[in-house]
């Protein structure tokens, strides 16, 4: 795991620069449920109740930000009552059906939840965050940990948003496992910073610290430990384009190589009928890889986003990787820096849609049908090894024609 902000800097973060975009409903005798800081958790239990209130004005819904979810949550509101189900939402936005400045809520199965909310649906857009489950997306961001997709991957989700591509991300490591739950809630806040709803999806998989190669990272997760997680992601997801991290590693680390190392096996296996059969199949038709050094493209940092209010890509990452806030003392966007691992460098790992041309952006040539797996990179091996066993059979039956002859 990357290194961490210690504890009393991230409250003091959390406490004095959140504090401008504060709503004003919160839950009684539970100031911890309403401090907007990632650091300050409430474990309940079966039958729990919590109180929402407003002594000066009215709100129509309610905002929750989870760690470990309830199984349901009865909520009682001017003689309404009604069961809501988190569904894996980490930030649950529920609408209300009337305004209110009083609700219940009575927790069913036990669980620790981070904050809990009311708010006016028209004036405090700037503290709630409306996610949906994860679905079908033109573009699979596929990242190690919640961090690289800023660090390395760069300008890649502000610049598919601004193209009107939906996107999905993956993480391969799950930080909710090792109880590190800020670093989900972090990952929440930067991508909807970057206009991506859907929801990533986490690996069952921890966390494990550091790999310094990936030797190590075999040793934790085993030779094929994220295989199975991006394969069945991709087949969910229906990509046209994934994007990922470097085959090296970046700076070496053992966990990024087998992320990518994943993701060219998972390409293969989605598309095989063989795997999980009989579930369907799904042919990508492009991945990039952070730094591939083969038919690559530029990404344009300069670049003006009319999404996003005109302002530049860097901009952007600047931005949402400062929701990151736990990660801001051991790391830098100086990683991602031309004179380091540029991450505005990429390269066409994989085609079947044929060669890019003006190599400048992930989606030339998408509306051509996928031909195959005209695969850059290890698969033309494969390629290679299938021809020469065709040309091998072929030479067998030959002679074994000419033996029946003679």
């Amino acid at each position: 795991m990357k290194k961490k902000l210690y504890f009393g800097f991230c409250v003091f973060f959390c406490v004095f620069f959140l504090s401008g975009i504060q709503a004003d409903a919160h839950v009684t005798d539970h100031p911890e449920l309403g401090d907007y800081c990632y650091y300050t958790p409430c474990v309940f239990s079966e039958g729990d109740l919590f109180v929402l209130k407003d002594t000066e004005k009215s709100f129509d819904a309610i905002y929750l930000v989870w760690n470990e979810f309830a199984e349901s949550v009865e909520i009682r509101y001017n003689g309404i009552t009604k069961e809501i189900f988190p569904e894996g939402i980490y930030h649950q936005f529920v609408d209300l059906e009337e305004e209110t400045r009083e609700v219940e809520l009575r927790m069913r199965g036990s669980g620790m939840i981070e904050d809990i909310y009311g708010v006016k649906k028209e004036k405090d857009v700037s503290v709630y965050q409306k996610w949906q489950k994860a679905s079908e997306a033109d573009v699979l961001v596929v990242s190690t940990h919640a961090d690289d997709e800023w660090l390395f991957l760069g300008g890649t989700i502000p610049l598919c948003v601004e193209e009107g591509k939906s996107v999905q991300v993956i993480y391969t490591v799950n930080h909710g496992i090792n109880k590190d739950y800020f670093r989900i809630h972090e990952a929440l806040d930067g991508l909807y910073k970057s206009g991506v709803r859907n929801q990533p999806l986490w690996s069952d998989l921890p966390d494990m610290d550091y790999a310094p190669d990936l030797t190590e990272a075999v040793k934790f997760y085993g030779k094929h430990g994220f295989d199975s997680f991006v394969a069945d992601s991709i087949r969910m997801v229906k990509p046209d384009v994934i994007v990922s991290q470097d085959l090296n590693g970046e700076y070496g680390h053992g966990a990024h190589q087998l992320t990518v190392r994943a993701v060219k096996t998972a390409i293969r296996l989605a598309a095989d009928p063989l795997y999980r059969f009989p579930q369907e199949t799904h042919h990508v038709k492009k991945c990039y890889l952070h730094l591939y050094p083969k038919r690559e493209i530029h990404l344009d940092y300069s670049r003006k986003l009319k999404a996003f209010g005109g302002r530049n890509v860097y901009d952007m990452i600047e931005d949402c990787f400062f929701c990151h806030t736990s990660q801001l003392k051991g790391w830098s966007l100086e990683m991602g820096d031309p004179a380091h691992y540029d991450n505005s460098r990429f390269g066409l790992y994989y085609s079947a849609v044929g060669n890019d041309m003006t190599r400048d952006t992930f989606f030339e040539n998408l509306e051509k049908e996928a031909h195959d797996f005209m695969l850059a990179g290890c698969s033309k091996v494969l390629l290679i090894l299938t021809l020469v066993m065709i040309i091998i059979g072929c030479i067998v039956l030959y002679f074994r024609k000419r033996r029946k002859k003679a």
